[in-house]
């Protein structure tokens, strides 16, 4: 079974003993051991990130697959970094999550800022406009009303008025 062919990553666990230690020795030959990350020495991608050689089960980064070697399964949940190192492949580096956690994580980090109101480059009004919003629902306006008025989604006005978006204007 060639690792191309699988198609999972968690798969990686149903080879043989040999083909899995082979494997994790080949991976560890490109790794630098410092006083606290293990950092990637092959190639990374634009993100920065630890990517491996070759083609294993669609996968492509190496924390992914160290994972599921010295660790276990990751099945559908997003492999995290403690240390925020991106070429860091540290099995105690690394813990399992969602794609939620990990955004929550990188703003934690700093690493994503979240954006409120205006500051967030896809947003289509102004935060007088959203205090319009507000005041003409708590008017009676129903939702398609204020939608027209602002050329916006009635979803958008929904998302306004029950606090999911523009939270900090509530």
């Amino acid at each position: 079974m060639s690792l191309s062919s699988l198609k999972h990553i968690d798969e990686l666990l149903e080879l043989d003993k040999k083909t899995i230690k082979t494997l994790k020795i080949k991976l560890m030959e490109k790794v630098k051991k410092t006083s606290t990350c293990w950092e990637w020495a092959g190639a990374v991608d634009a993100d920065g990130r630890a990517r491996t050689p070759m083609e294993i089960a669609s996968c492509r980064t190496v924390a992914r697959v160290i994972y599921v070697l010295f660790v276990g399964p990751v099945g559908k949940l997003h492999v995290l970094h403690t240390c925020d190192n991106p070429i860091c492949v540290r099995a105690s580096h690394l813990f399992l999550g969602t794609h939620t956690d990990n955004m929550q994580d990188k703003v934690r980090k700093g690493r994503r800022p979240h954006t409120k109101g205006t500051a967030n480059p896809n947003s289509k009004l102004t935060e007088s406009e959203v205090l319009k919003i507000l005041k003409l629902h708590k008017q009676g306006y129903s939702n398609q009303e204020i939608a027209n008025k602002f050329n916006i989604s009635n979803a958008a006005i929904w998302f306004i008025t029950k606090g999911k978006t523009w939270k900090h204007l509530q």
